[in-house]
């Protein structure tokens, strides 16, 4: 695993540019991101119960700032990592992340296998109205799970195994 972001390819369903990061942990999330588009849907694999709220805030942070307008979270504990992303999208004092009229969409998929969150990522991930134009890349993201890694690419090199 590394914290270089791989290119994936075209999802020529949604129009999406497909993007791959691997990491051992999330203090190890790239600070600056740079993808085809100014915002982009993001997609967390992680196991976190055992990780705090600031390791947690830290990552969201950062990828909020670097443009992430939807976070499609599943493993254990998806719903906490919702959870904060939406807390740190609603802080009033915030100096990023979504307008006041606008709302960075977040999902928690727990429950659901690998596939089925993937296939929500890929097919069912609409951004809030402000979004809609400027939202145009998927990054889905893996920490600390090498069998996920495999996973996530194969269904993310051909969309279209998750979608029959």
């Amino acid at each position: 695993m590394n914290n270089e972001i791989k290119y994936i390819g075209k999802d020529y369903l949604t129009e999406r540019e497909l993007f791959f990061l691997s990491l051992d942990s999330s203090v190890d999330i790239p600070q600056v991101i740079q993808l085809s588009s100014k915002h982009f849907a993001c997609f967390i694999a992680w196991d976190s119960k055992n990780n705090s709220v600031q390791e947690i805030s830290d990552l969201a942070e950062t990828l909020i700032k670097n443009g992430a307008a939807y976070f499609c979270n599943w493993g254990n504990d998806s719903e906490r990592i919702e959870d904060i992303c939406d807390e740190i999208d609603s802080n009033p004092d915030k100096e990023f992340g979504s307008p006041d009229d606008s709302v960075i969409m977040t999902t928690a998929h727990k429950d659901e296998s690998l596939e089925e969150a993937l296939f929500f990522f890929l097919t069912c991930t609409f951004p809030d109205k402000y979004y809609e134009d400027t939202l145009k890349s998927n990054l889905a993201i893996s920490i600390g799970n090498q069998d996920w890694d495999k996973s996530i690419k194969k269904i993310m090199q051909n969309p279209e195994t998750v979608r029959e």
